[in-house]
């Protein structure tokens, strides 16, 4: 829903307001989140979780001779901070090159969110050159990719979660995970169809129908 959102308010900001408050808006909301995120929510990362629970037992007896696992696992003393963040951005990279599966799913989803995000720049052409409504109401207009997004993202829930109890219960064992991912080519085929369809009635009918048919793309 971010990205639908997002210009559905940004679009009263810019008219109410200012453009450079669809800047400010999201800075605040950033830092808010993150004072909040600091002080209440639970660290995860074990490495850390690790180094705290060693600290606080060495502060109890005072045995320096404790070490954890990670400990056992250094081959080279710890490296500089640009080091660490040079090697987790090219973890990424190196997971695409040696994963065909991660490399085609994320091929799939770039085009899927491409497609989506050019069918959000065409709204302000089609609703607000072609159909005159303010910026504001093209941020209105833009709610109902948001609710083609939940009707698809809920019913293919239910659709997968059928189709993977069925074949649980047939099997007598736990079916692989994978078979989630069969609902990606039938929706890459409604991606296009959706977007026939929103194309042909654009400029053409009532918006209200534009509107309807925009939920399908």
């Amino acid at each position: 829903m971010g990205p639908i959102l997002g210009p559905a308010c940004g679009g009263w900001m810019s008219e109410r307001a200012s453009w450079r408050w669809t800047c400010w808006v999201p800075a605040i909301c950033a830092a808010v989140l993150e004072i909040v995120a600091f002080f209440f929510l639970r660290e995860t990362y074990i490495p850390t979780l690790l180094k705290w629970k060693l600290t606080r037992l060495k502060r109890n007896d005072r045995n320096n001779k404790r070490y954890t696992v990670l400990d056992l696992a250094k081959t080279s003393p710890e490296g500089h901070i640009l080091s660490d963040l040079a090697s987790a951005t090219a973890r990424p990279v190196m997971y695409l090159a040696l994963d065909p599966a991660l490399l085609l799913l994320s091929v799939y989803f770039s085009c899927i969110f491409g497609v989506l995000y050019l069918v959000v720049v065409t709204f302000s052409f089609v609703f607000g050159k072609g159909y005159g409504h303010s910026a504001g109401i093209v941020g209105i207009d833009l709610l109902a990719e948001g609710v083609g997004a939940m009707i698809g993202m809920f019913a293919t829930t239910k659709l997968l979660n059928a189709i993977y109890s069925r074949q649980m219960k047939k099997e007598g064992k736990p079916y692989k995970a994978e078979s989630r991912l069969v609902a990606g080519f039938p929706g890459a085929l409604l991606v296009a169809i959706g977007l026939f369809i929103y194309g042909f009635t654009a400029l053409k009918t009532h918006f209200i129908v534009v509107g309807i048919t925009s939920v399908a793309a």
